[in-house]
């Protein structure tokens, strides 16, 4: 009778989900099996279920604690790095929901506490950072998805080069990564042109154009 609640874990993968994906609200690190099918609109913010913004604010922003980790003198190992990354996703969801709800106040505070929570140098960035500065976009933040995307560009341009010097010198099969680079300077270019940051649009745009050719 719904007296006692049901979870899944965020990052399981929908596969375990029982086909119940429209049925599921993300609440921080767990979607919530609720008997009221999702608004064919609110899964828009995320691949799997909606997002019960009011809960997932108070839970992200007061009652979860993060045991240190933006502490940049402590060493942050493989296993606690994908599970920060998850964290990053939450966030980046919830920001991106908060900002469809036209609650762009706190999406913003939500964006900015994941930057001070999980700095580049404990965790890299990746395409869940990403997701990050497109809610940025979303919530009006613009130079602070700006500044993002900036920097995510330099990374993985900086990747496409030592991966083009490989393929050059025939010394190794690195495909897999050139795609998953140029995919997410693919998706920044995207998403910039949608919210008309041009500058940002163009470059991602002769990155992407510059190196596909090593596929």
């Amino acid at each position: 009778n719904w007296e006692r609640p049901v979870y899944f874990a965020a990052n399981s993968g929908s596969s375990t989900y029982l086909g119940l994906d429209k049925y599921l609200y993300l609440e921080g690190l767990a979607y919530r099996l609720i008997p009221v099918k999702i608004p064919t609109d609110s899964l828009e913010t995320s691949e799997t279920g909606g997002v019960n913004t009011g809960v997932m604010y108070n839970n992200m922003m007061s009652k979860f604690k993060w045991g240190n980790i933006d502490d940049t003198n402590l060493y942050i190992d493989e296993t606690v790095s994908g599970t920060a990354s998850s964290l990053r996703q939450a966030f980046a969801l919830l920001g991106k929901a908060l900002a469809l709800e036209g609650k762009e106040d706190s999406a913003v505070k939500v964006l900015d506490k994941c930057q001070q929570i999980l700095p580049e140098k404990n965790v890299e960035y990746n395409y869940y950072e990403y997701m990050v500065a497109d809610a940025y976009y979303s919530a009006h933040a613009n130079y602070k998805g700006d500044e993002i995307m900036s920097r995510l560009m330099n990374i993985y341009e900086h990747q496409l080069k030592y991966y083009a010097q490989i393929v050059k010198s025939g010394s190794g099969n690195v495909n897999y990564f050139i795609k998953q680079s140029l995919s997410i300077i693919q998706h920044i270019s995207i998403a910039a042109g949608q919210y008309n940051r041009e500058t940002i649009a163009k470059r991602a745009k002769g990155i992407f154009d510059k190196y596909l050719p090593l596929l």
